[in-house]
């Protein structure tokens, strides 16, 4: 909560319409970024509505108890769809529209959430779906284990260096005052490393892939995206301390590159272990679910009566009406003893 409180102070020193609402629902946040058409209007092409003003195409949202968040989206009726709509608003997807009272409109959106969340009660929000659905994949993670003075340094110097503070956020606003299309180009030593990278990367993955499951591949399928994403933003941070003006193009290059693959490295390695332990199978509550996977479990060497009554805890008379269902399926071969 202190790292997000100081980005929030931040990015509302350099505009605080950026700061999105702490609390909406899908419709809220389409009034919120929405640019609406009343139904009297002429219709209006994709090109046409692109041209608008670009006010709220932006906004950042801070939480400090991300798991309660997760949770009530699960939970509230109406708050139904807002996980599909922050997927989708991450990837920048183009033309986002809703019909609501009046037409509503979101054009390229561009989105960040600040999070941080206790482990009990994040890991109690968290469901499989949240992991292998994608949500969860277009966040980068750190995991906190203790101090690290190498990143925690830096953040002190903000806080108690104003002269710092300022000088971070004179460079943030002219950033900021750059909108629309930024062309970005990238030198060819930089593409060769990334491509390099990339390469590497999705072996790894497809090995994973084999060893673990599919579900712990998507985990950190959008590794690279974040190493592009961040070398984009340091190579625009670097030409703007360098510049007045930012060159068109800006032009990435190989240090960039390597130092992006070092942020987005660092943050995995805080946190694999931990989003992996995540991943759990569902509960298995049903009597019919527990006697399906003892058996499936057990093979081809078989189970026994008495084992299937241990290993399932049922009744004798729940785990017989549990088998008689079951041996009126073609695939089992159910024995007496």
């Amino acid at each position: 909560s202190t790292v997000i409180g100081i980005a929030k102070e931040l990015l509302t020193m350099v505009d605080s319409e950026l700061i999105g609402p702490s609390e909406f629902t899908s419709e809220g946040l389409h009034q919120h970024f929405g640019l609406e058409q009343k139904k009297e209007d002429k219709p209006k092409s994709v090109f046409d509505v692109s041209m608008l003003d670009d006010s709220k195409k932006a906004g950042s949202f801070f939480f400090n108890e991300f798991g309660g968040f997760l949770s009530a989206m699960e939970k509230k009726d109406y708050l139904s769809g807002l996980k599909n709509l922050l997927a989708d608003l991450f990837d920048n997807g183009g033309i986002q529209r809703k019909q609501l009272a009046k037409t509503s409109s979101i054009i390229n959106p561009y989105i960040n959430i600040l999070a941080g969340s206790s482990p009990k009660w994040f890991e109690q929000a968290v469901t499989g779906g949240d992991i292998t659905g994608g949500l969860l994949t277009r966040f980068i993670f750190f995991v906190d284990r203790g101090v690290n003075d190498r990143w925690k340094s830096a953040l002190s110097l903000v806080v108690k260096d104003k002269s710092k503070q300022l000088e971070l956020v004179d460079h943030l606003r002219k950033l900021h005052s750059y909108k629309g299309h930024l062309p970005i180009d990238i030198t060819d030593e930089a593409r060769a490393m990334f491509d390099e990278y990339s390469k590497e990367y999705e072996f790894m993955l497809r090995e994973q892939m084999i060893q673990e499951g599919q579900e712990n591949m998507t985990l950190f399928a959008r590794k690279i995206v974040f190493i592009k994403k961040i070398a984009g933003l340091l190579c625009l941070s670097r030409e703007l301390d360098n510049f007045p003006v930012l060159p068109s193009p800006s032009v990435v290059s190989l240090e960039d590159i390597n130092n992006a693959i070092e942020c987005i490295s660092f943050f995995e390695e805080k946190s694999i272990g931990y989003l992996k332990s995540l991943n759990k199978a569902p509960a298995i509550n049903s009597p019919i679910e527990r006697v399906e996977a003892v058996i499936k479990n057990a093979g081809m060497k078989g189970i026994t009566r008495t084992e299937l009554l241990n290993r399932t805890k049922l009744l004798s008379y729940q785990l017989q009406k549990e088998l008689e269902v079951l041996m009126d399926q073609e695939d089992r071969r159910i024995k007496k003893e």
